[in-house]
């Protein structure tokens, strides 16, 4: 996840954080949906363009599981 991220996820405008998932359908990108939320409870949800969500309840457990693994370079992301 923490790769996903820096390549192609961005902070979101309503404070939570986006992952550009278009490359992948949405019936994968709603599985991932419910992997977020079933191992980490992570709430998130499908946006146009088959991006997801992470909404901003979820902000801060998103940036604790993934913090550890982000780049030095790629931090501002956060």
């Amino acid at each position: 996840m923490a790769i996903h991220y820096m390549d192609d996820g961005s902070k979101s405008k309503n404070s939570g954080y986006i992952l550009s998932t278009c490359g992948f359908s949405v019936e994968e990108c709603n599985d991932f949906i419910l992997f977020l939320l079933n191992k980490y409870n992570i709430e998130s949800s499908l946006q146009y363009n088959n991006k997801i969500y992470i909404k901003n309840n979820s902000k801060e457990t998103f940036k604790n599981l993934i913090y550890p693994y982000i780049c030095e370079s790629m931090k501002y992301k956060l």
